[in-house]
């Protein structure tokens, strides 16, 4: 996201009471700290003067919650991760329960399974998420292997009340694929 596009957000938001939602500008977790960083040197504001109630991002591998802490250090509001991939879309999101991510299994089914062998693996156990989208109308997408290291959490109900089962958050890749400056190579 352009500093330029939330910037201009925070110069209208900024001069009187504001309810804003970072989900309205959905960035990926590095977009949201480039964000505040732009708008206190570039503006000399800090973005918890606009009372964000929560933000809603792509925490990627934060397996020990460090990005997670500092969003909420800089933003003074609570950040729940998502999970998804351009093939798939939004495939699960973070309660404010934060013991796991659920699956949208209304939208898409998810399958863990082993990275060698292609065998199915034990609740817990870490493997490649294979995901089958159950609303598209046109090129279906049916056990598509996306090389995203996952496991299963818990299969059980949340405290939110949802029976979806929940993902421990993205843990990497199986494949050596990297992006440079938004490609794939």
């Amino acid at each position: 996201m352009p500093e330029e596009f939330g910037l201009s957000w925070i110069k209208r938001l900024a001069g009187g009471p504001a309810l804003f939602i970072m989900a309205a500008l959905p960035a990926l977790a590095a977009d949201d700290v480039r964000l505040a960083q732009a708008a206190k040197d570039e503006l000399g504001r800090d973005v918890r003067e606009l009372k964000t109630k929560m933000i809603t991002t792509f925490l990627g591998p934060d397996t020990e919650g460090t990005l997670r802490a500092a969003l909420e250090a800089l933003w003074g509001c609570p950040v729940y991760d998502n999970y998804g991939v351009n093939e798939v879309g939004h495939g699960a999101l973070e309660c404010s329960h934060r013991k796991g991510l659920h699956f949208m299994e209304d939208l898409s089914y998810f399958e863990i399974l082993d990275t060698e062998s292609g065998a199915p693996v034990e609740h817990g156990k870490v493997g490649n998420l294979v995901a089958t989208v159950l609303y598209r109308k046109t090129f279906p997408i049916i056990r598509y292997n996306l090389r995203d290291l996952g496991r299963i959490l818990s299969s059980s109900q949340c405290g939110c009340g949802s029976h979806f089962r929940r993902m421990d958050h993205f843990l990497g890749r199986s494949d050596n694929m990297v992006r440079m400056r938004g490609v794939n190579v």
